[in-house]
């Protein structure tokens, strides 16, 4: 045999050999299953609270509202126990703190009712002008109202907490329905999900005007902000996941939760968390933007807050409020 001959068939042999090699690798990586997040966090409490729906901290407890329920209780953060439960002649849907009370919104009414924490009364209520009253937030001496539905379009209404009156309204969106949905204050902004346009639409108080009008598939589902960002859920279907929007810019960066839909999430410290409807509670990484942690729920998430070292969420399916300690 020649030298010439002989050269190529032990090259054809190491060439098989290595493309062995490399298919037997390259099916090992394809069958690894991809490595398992941490949990994030370690579920220390279930709670039972009927119709569990939105939840808020202040004044030394987390106040949680029961929808339809028509109640919201006020719960000792470190006893686990209720202190109080307030009965609304309304809904009692969304929650916000501020000016030195607890608000609540009334979706599908239009009722906003004032609680003051000092004595768990019912202390002041009004009208948000439109239909549908449902996210709500105080800054800068106001307190702002998303009306879902309205005529020709909904709406933020402005209300002074002073004169319990509405002073301004801002329309948002292109129809009279499913229009802007649940919002939060942060950035010097106050920032709306408005369904009906799929964006997010952020608003001056100064002026009361639109200043930016950011598309976000998740704008049907809770925010949440501060100076640095602004942090969208993903629950709306088919769900985008967990957005992120830069107030420098009114840029917008997806980071993906690849666990459902998210329709809760709330900053706390290095985190923001969100809760999905497949029973799960995400934990990103503010600084890197990344999925840092996952841990299963015994239910699905629709609302959070993190507050005394701990993420609350409630899963209104079952009824529960589920605290959770950070790891």
């Amino acid at each position: 045999m020649s030298s010439r001959k002989l050269f190529i068939g032990v090259a054809g042999v190491v060439l098989f050999a290595l493309v062995a090699i490399l298919a037997a690798l390259a099916a090992n990586n394809i069958r690894r299953p991809a490595p398992e997040l941490p949990p994030g966090g370690t579920l220390v409490a279930t709670l039972v609270r009927p119709s569990a729906h939105d939840v808020v901290a202040g004044f030394g407890s987390i106040w949680i509202s029961s929808g339809p329920g028509a109640t919201i209780a006020r719960i000792d953060p470190t006893t686990d126990a209720v202190t109080a439960v307030i009965t609304l002649p309304d809904p009692a849907t969304v929650l916000a703190v501020g000016a030195d009370s607890i608000w609540v919104t009334s979706a599908p009414g239009n009722r906003v009712t004032r609680i003051d924490p000092a004595t768990d009364r019912v202390v002041g209520s009004l009208s948000s002008g439109e239909r549908g009253a449902l996210g709500i937030t105080v800054f800068d001496g106001y307190v702002w109202v998303a009306n879902h539905n309205g005529d020709p379009t909904g709406s933020v209404a402005k209300i002074d907490p002073v004169k319990m009156q509405v002073v301004d309204r801002i329309p948002l969106g292109d129809e009279p329905d499913a229009g802007p949905t649940l919002m939060a204050s942060g950035a010097g902004s106050i920032w709306v999900g408005v369904q009906n346009i799929n964006a997010v639409v952020r608003i001056d108080p100064s002026t009361d005007t639109i200043v930016a009008t950011i598309p976000d598939g998740g704008a049907c589902s809770e925010i949440a902000a501060d100076d640095q960002a602004i942090w969208v859920a993903g629950g709306c279907l088919p769900g985008p996941g967990v957005t992120r929007i830069d107030p420098a810019t009114n840029a917008v960066t997806e980071v993906s939760n690849a666990s459902g839909n998210s329709p809760a999430i709330a900053l706390g410290g290095d985190s923001v968390w969100y809760a999905t409807t497949d029973n799960s509670l995400g934990r990103i990484n503010v600084t890197t933007h990344r999925v840092a942690g996952r841990l299963r729920l015994p239910g699905p998430g629709w609302a959070a807050t993190v507050a005394y070292g701990f993420v609350w969420v409630t899963d209104r399916v079952d009824g529960l409020l589920f605290k959770v300690k950070p790891n």
